[in-house]
């Protein structure tokens, strides 16, 4: 027997929360530090690349985002589940094998079309084009090969994959751009370095080359019909969240211009602090979830911990929204950190989202990935029909209006389907939804009072704890 907090808890529960606390602090490191890096090269990007320059960089990057769901057709979650679901290695390592596979096919497939179409229209510019898919492949290569790693309990693998990709994509950026002044063609380098480090570490410190040779993998029909079933439908899921981010980019740059796509692009980066931080929840979330399905196929019901994942995620996005205009002021020069408002109205966005992606794992467990194309493919639309009417009358408020609305009517529609009201009871959730929404909204419009801002957040943060300690004696949590 164990004692928690003056509660006794039984051996097995504990190792359950020392194992999910373990992870979380594993995910918690390598996020932070990854993504953080990111954050921290923008005053290299401020002071060294223009607002067009940073505006195709962004581009790009959305570009490339766009394809990762085609060159893999999402079979990394697949692998995720499938080796998550068995001990046997031969099976883990063919899951592998296959998604290489379609990744391997696909890059083919996919790269002949794109080179024809340029050809076919006389597009010259073929520089950007080969790196958009040097960045799909790798990138792609590393989602597979980092879930095959958390799927195996490789978390100190998969943690120090990512720290050689942060490191190699910050010591390239501030060599390359910050020392040699080389300007964006070197800002795409360092993404390139990063990722090829993370990658080859991952392959021989799991040493995958030489499981592919002992256990005689070939390739498998059955199983890569199977990888199929689950990948194939999350891919407009994942294509909503580049829809919501290129197609704000693309109107933007139209109706607006390129200095305006990067000053929107600044905003982004604050507001993805927020997915930095929801990643980090997410990823705990999820290998326990999988962890936990026996108990999930007989009814139970995760409801206090969406709470506790809710709540968390809440406080993170109002502490930002408070610290956001000083914080950019600080760290960017004036023409960037004019971005800050924007970035506040994104944040809401990127909370709405974080939500809709915890629902969303679900749906895998459950094997019916098909019921998240509703969803997504609803906000897509919406977002993209609110971008056409918003960003001409508002400018770029408007296209972070339309990113907002469309994370709420995913969330909503997550929420309310049978899936999401099975696992998570309606209650104190829709409460703190609603709290952390109209909190978010009120702090957003009094910015030019800190006071009013800090006071505001204090007292979302008493009440949390105070529904948290009033849970806790109930044992909800």
């Amino acid at each position: 027997m164990t004692y928690r907090f003056g509660t006794i808890v039984n051996g097995s529960k504990f190792v359950e929360y020392k194992n999910t606390l373990n992870n979380f602090i594993i995910f918690l490191f390598t996020t932070v530090l990854g993504r953080a890096v990111t954050f921290l090269l923008l005053p290299i990007y401020s002071y060294r690349l223009t607002l067009d320059e940073f505006g195709q960089y962004e581009l790009l990057l959305a570009v490339t985002a766009a394809l990762v769901p085609f060159f893999t057709l999402c079979t990394h979650e697949a692998v995720l589940k499938n080796c998550m679901e068995t001990e046997d290695s031969y099976i883990r390592t063919n899951n592998l094998f296959n998604s290489l596979f379609v990744l391997f096919l696909q890059s083919v497939i996919l790269s002949a079309v794109i080179f024809i179409f340029f050809s076919i229209f006389e597009i010259n510019e073929f520089l950007p084009l080969l790196y958009v898919i040097s960045f799909a492949v790798l990138s792609s290569m590393f989602e597979i090969l980092s879930k095959y790693a958390k799927a195996n309990a490789k978390n100190k693998v998969f943690s120090v994959s990512s720290i050689l990709l942060a490191i190699g994509m910050a010591c390239s950026t501030y060599v390359g751009v910050y020392i040699y002044d080389g300007g964006l063609v070197f800002v795409l380098n360092s993404y390139l370095i990063g990722y090829a480090l993370a990658v080859l570490y991952i392959l021989f410190a799991l040493k995958i080359p030489k499981n592919f040779f002992n256990h005689k993998i070939s390739f498998d029909l059955e199983l890569l019909r199977g990888m199929m079933l689950i990948g194939l439908p999350l891919i407009p899921n994942a294509l909503m969240w580049w829809v919501m981010n290129l197609s704000d980019r693309w109107f933007i740059s139209y109706f607006l211009g390129l200095s305006d796509v990067g000053l929107y692009s600044v905003a982004n980066k604050v507001s993805s602090l927020i997915i930095v931080f929801n990643g980090i929840l997410f990823q705990t979330w999820q290998v326990y979830l999988y962890g936990k399905k026996k108990a999930l196929a007989s009814g139970s019901s995760m409801y206090s911990a969406f709470i506790l994942y809710g709540a968390i995620l809440g406080i993170a996005c109002l502490f930002l929204i408070v610290v956001n205009r000083e914080l950019l002021h600080f760290i960017l020069s004036d023409e960037y950190a004019a971005a800050w408002y924007i970035g506040n109205v994104l944040i809401l966005s990127s909370f709405l989202f974080g939500l809709s992606s915890a629902l969303g794992v679900f749906y895998v467990i459950e094997s019916k990935t098909a019921f998240a194309l509703k969803s997504s493919a609803s906000a897509a639309t919406l977002n993209v029909i609110l971008n056409i009417a918003l960003i001409p009358w508002l400018g770029l408020l408007g296209a972070a209006y339309s990113t907002v609305l469309s994370s709420a009517l995913m969330f909503l529609l997550r929420r309310f389907d049978k899936v999401g009201t099975k696992y998570v009871r309606t209650g104190f959730f829709e409460w703190l939804v609603i709290l952390i929404v109209f909190t978010s909204i009120a702090t957003m419009h009094v910015m030019l009072d800190s006071t009013v801002s800090v006071v505001l957040f204090a007292l979302s943060l008493v009440l949390f704890i105070y529904y948290f300690i009033k849970l806790y004696k109930k044992r909800y949590i």
